[in-house]
Parts: structure tokens; C-alpha cells; sequence
């Protein structure tokens, strides 16, 4: 499966044109060395910086009003898929009515109704495991649960509040969809890079 993951990081703005893509593949090469497998072909799609710059393969760099906004909303619906496609499909379609993609959100009001309708999931999903025994193996509503807790932790685990939906609890692509590299307070860029997991 490809989907598109995204970085928030810092980079150097004082580059040559061309450098924004050498400059992100280098960022990004610094994660997938120690978090990557295999499994994990890559392929940096664009680079978007805070000034509404954004550098594509093919294309040079370029102004494009609102693009950083747009790709920070971007990367937490990317999350919220990410969310959705872990749930039960009966659970989904029932219960997370603010979690569609037709929803027009804000990223804050979006961020809300995440800390409110995953929490909830939870909750009945733990429910559902009251009279559990254990040493019933694995089965696919475990790993479902265990995976959207996993993803709802690292994405309230963001270094300062407006950085979620990164984090910086550092994992693989298979745990999360958007993650800061950013060494400091300067994050000035995000990298989307479309990983095959």
C-alpha cells in the first residue's frame, strides 16, 4: 500500500532553487535509515515551506497562496484516514460522523473532534474486552485497537500544541502518518514523501 506521510522540518532557506529537494531527501534519509525497512520504497512528492513556497519534482519553486495551511490540514486528515481505517467498518460508518472527509474543518476544529470521537472508540472498543479471558491469541479486533491507541498517543504527543498532528515520538510509517524532524523551534518546511508499506 502507498499513501502519502508527512514531515515537519527545518531547512536551510538561504539554497539555490534547486536545493529544496536535495536538501528534503537528505532530511528524509536521516529517518528512513533508522526507521524504514525494506518494505519501505519512497519517493519525496513536493516540499512545501512556511512561506507558501513549495518545490516539486519537475516543477521549479514557486509561490502557491495558502499551500502551507492547506498541507498542514493535509497532513491531519491523513491521520484521521489513517484512524478510520483501523476502525470496525459498522463502528465507523455509525458513530464518527465528524470524522469525514466532506466535514469542512478547520485544523483546530479538527483536532477537537479527534480528541473527542477517538477517545470515545476507545472506550467502547476496551468495553467490548470486559469479560475477556486472557490467552485467546490475536485476533483483528485486538490489532485494530492496539493500533489506533498507538497512533491516538502519538498524535497527542506533538512537542508544543500547535504542532500536532506531528509528533516527535519518532516511529516507523507503519505506526503514524506525520512526524517532526524538526531540531528546534525553527520548522519551516514539510516534506511529503509517498511510502509503500
Amino acid at each position: 500500500m502507498h499513501a502519502t506521510y508527512y514531515f515537519l522540518t527545518e531547512l536551510d532557506l538561504s539554497w539555490e532553487e534547486g536545493d529544496a529537494l536535495t536538501q528534503a531527501q537528505d532530511r528524509f534519509i536521516d529517518y528512513a535509515t533508522y526507521h524504514c525497512d525494506e518494505n519501505n520504497w519512497w519517493e519525496i512528492e513536493s516540499v512545501v515551506l512556511y512561506d507558501d513556497r513549495k518545490a516539486e519534482r519537475g516543477h521549479p519553486l514557486g509561490a502557491h497562496s495558502g499551500c502551507w495551511a492547506a498541507t498542514w490540514l493535509e497532513a491531519t486528515w491523513a491521520v484521521v484516514c489513517e484512524f478510520k481505517w483501523f476502525l470496525p467498518e459498522d463502528y465507523a460508518k455509525s458513530e464518527l460522523p465528524g470524522l469525514h472527509p466532506q466535514a469542512d474543518l478547520s485544523h483546530p476544529a479538527l483536532a477537537e473532534v479527534i480528541c473527542a470521537e477517538i477517545p470515545a472508540f476507545l472506550a467502547w472498543a476496551y468495553g467490548q474486552m470486559q469479560n475477556s479471558k486472557p490467552g485467546r491469541g490475536a485476533s483483528l479486533d485486538n490489532y485494530r485497537r492496539a493500533r489506533i491507541a498507538t497512533a491516538y498517543e502519538l498524535f497527542l504527543t506533538s512537542d508544543e500544541p500547535d504542532r500536532y498532528p506531528f509528533t516527535d515520538a519518532i516511529r516507523s510509517p507503519y505506526d503514524y502518518r506525520a512526524y517532526d524532524l524538526s531540531r528546534e523551534d525553527s520548522a519551516n518546511a514539510i516534506i511529503r514523501v509517498d511510502i509503500h508499506t
